[in-house]
């Protein structure tokens, strides 16, 4: 959990080398992030469960 966190708050902030990123690049990126997390967490919770 905290690694995710820390991946966010690196996409999330405004560091100088992504001041010009695009708004549509910064919410693919964090889509992405949150799909992959949640279907690692879904798969887990199956393995657990089955």
């Amino acid at each position: 959990m905290k690694n995710m966190r820390r991946e966010v708050k690196e996409l999330t902030e405004e560091p100088r080398n992504k001041i010009y990123w695009d708004m549509k690049d910064m919410v693919g990126g964090l889509k992405r992030k949150i799909t992959g997390f949640s279907n690692f967490i879904f798969s887990h919770r199956l393995l657990k469960d089955g």
